[in-house]
């Protein structure tokens, strides 16, 4: 009887045993064996930041490359919204304002070095901070794009929705200027027509505006009897700003002042009246004096 019992409870406490280490095996191999799942994107977005890349290295390098992008979060809740709102906006983090067409008038800058000038609570400043939480919303996804700058590597934080991307403070602070449309009409032979306008498109090549111009002057055989001009300029998720005059209606030829510019959100836009210009630190401008002759 003795010899029963005792067999019986080598028998538990192997069983026991067993179950123990078949546990932990199970455990320590779970463990290993679990990766993070990746956090799916439109194609839309995807298709976004591969123009973004290929974009802004075959305009911008040697000068700065974009290294490679990762998915790597969902905002989740309204703290973690406005956090990141905050981490886009510290005195470290990294912005961007200029033509990428002409790399040259790129600035890619700190907030504090790109706002040097800018008190803490100027205008700019709040349009900007107030740009991103409307833009920024809870569900969104957040990608860490890896940037060279020279000798330096360095990453920001690009939020993507499903229609593509909502926020970066280098993509948004940018744009492409392809070649402008010019065209000259003659109506009637008493009726002369000049119109410029230049494309501005987002650094993944989509349209974001434009900005132009349309120049008209009425003649006879005397010369010019009436000078007209218009001017105009849109922007997505940015500023315009356009001022026109007749400098000389009649005579031997017609001629009109042009100021015209569009700006990111990261920059902002004056007027000279004395100098007859539009100015903006990275902006696209065009000021000049157009001459229209029969």
């Amino acid at each position: 009887m003795r010899k029963i019992i005792k067999l019986a409870a080598c028998s538990l406490a192997l069983f026991a045993f067993a179950t123990a280490c078949t546990k932990e095996d199970v455990g320590t191999t779970s463990t290993v064996s679990v990766e993070t799942p990746a956090i799916p994107v439109t194609e839309v977005a995807r298709q976004q930041l591969d123009a973004s890349k290929e974009g802004w290295n075959a305009h911008m390098n040697p000068k700065s490359n974009m290294k490679h992008y990762k998915v790597v979060n969902v905002i989740r809740t309204e703290n973690e919204r406005v956090q990141l709102i905050s981490e886009l906006m510290y005195s470290s983090s990294m912005m961007a304002v200029g033509n990428v067409s002409n790399p040259n008038t790129v600035q890619i800058e700190t907030v504090a070095t790109l706002f040097k000038n800018e008190p803490a609570n100027s205008p700019l400043l709040k349009d900007l901070q107030a740009l991103m939480n409307t833009r920024i919303q809870v569900g969104d996804k957040v990608a860490e794009i890896t940037w060279v700058k020279g000798a330096n590597e360095f990453t920001t934080k690009c939020v993507l929705n499903e229609s593509g991307i909502v926020w970066d403070n280098i993509l948004y602070g940018v744009h492409v200027t392809p070649a402008p449309v010019e065209e000259t009409q003659n109506i009637l032979a008493a009726v002369k027509i000049y119109r410029f306008v230049q494309p501005i498109h987002w650094i993944w090549g989509e349209k974001r505006g434009e900005m132009g111009y349309a120049m008209r002057i009425n003649y006879s055989d005397n010369g010019v009897l009436l000078t007209n001009i218009e001017t105009w300029a849109t922007m997505k998720l940015g500023s315009v700003l356009y001022k026109d005059a007749v400098k000389q209606n009649d005579g031997a030829q017609g001629v009109a002042k042009i100021a015209m510019g569009i700006a990111t959100p990261m920059t902002q836009l004056s007027f000279d009246e004395t100098a007859f210009t539009v100015n903006g630190n990275g902006a696209n401008t065009l000021n000049l004096e157009k001459v229209l002759v029969p």
